[in-house]
This record gives C-alpha cells, structure tokens and sequence, in this order.
C-alpha cells in the first residue's frame, strides 16, 4: 500500500489520472453502447466514477503526508 501511495503522490500520476477520466468521460466513448442498455451505461459510469474516486483519494492522502512529515 505505501508504494501505490509513493506512486499517487506523483505529478505524473496527477496528469495521467487526468487524462485517463479525459478519455473514460468522453462522449464518442459512451455512446458506444446501445440506448436500449442504458443499465449497462449506468453502471459503466458508477464503477469509472468510483474508481476515479479512489484514485483521487489516494493521491490526496500521500500529499496530506508530505506536508506533515509523517
């Protein structure tokens, strides 16, 4: 776990995480799938989100830990 935390507290993780909701958010993407799966769609959108989430979580718990020196 303290290496992915090393890892999130990257700038390059920070411009990477950008561009990877850049490209799972846009539009042609999610209009891939079909209107009558629109549950499917739903819940493509709660995991990225979720996801993207945690991402952010992490990132921000190894810069609070760079600050305090802990």
């Amino acid at each position: 776990m303290d290496r992915l935390k090393k890892l999130a507290g990257q700038k390059a993780f920070h411009f990477g995480l950008f561009f990877l909701c850049l490209f799972l958010f846009n539009w042609p993407l999610l209009t891939v799938i079909p209107l009558d799966r629109q549950g499917l769609l739903f819940f493509y959108l709660f995991i990225a989100s979720g996801f993207f989430i945690f991402l952010l979580f992490l990132s921000s718990r190894s810069a609070g830990e760079d600050e305090s020196g802990v």
